[in-house]
């Protein structure tokens, strides 16, 4: 901008935006599911802060509708869900702490 004394002024404004999304990916990183297709047993393995936390699992079909769902019984993360009663498909896991919510998909075949 230019006043009337031929004085130039000018601003520089920097946004910056944050969308979350790295915070969520590496939410998700906190999060293992092995083996991924899965057969029998599904393994859920919690890292870093996570593993401290009292935690539910939740099995969801693609469409939302809540399948199993399991507490923790101890803090530690590792839990073991049996998922033979399951069908051929795809799924999703929901971790839930007090804290975050972080879910996965995964896969069942046989």
């Amino acid at each position: 901008v230019t006043d009337a004394n031929n004085c130039i002024a000018s601003l520089l404004v920097n946004i910056t935006c944050s969308t979350g999304i790295d915070q969520y990916a590496a939410l998700a990183d906190l999060m293992i599911l092995y083996p991924n297709p899965a057969n029998e047993m599904l393994h859920v393995d919690l890292l870093g802060k996570l593993q401290t936390a009292n935690y539910e699992v939740r099995i969801l079909d693609l469409l939302g509708k809540e399948i199993k769902s399991k507490k923790s019984e101890t803090t530690g993360g590792s839990m073991q869900i049996e998922i033979t009663d399951l069908s051929v498909g795809i799924y999703i896991v929901s971790i839930k702490t007090n804290d975050v919510v972080i879910t996965k998909k995964f896969i069942i075949q046989r």
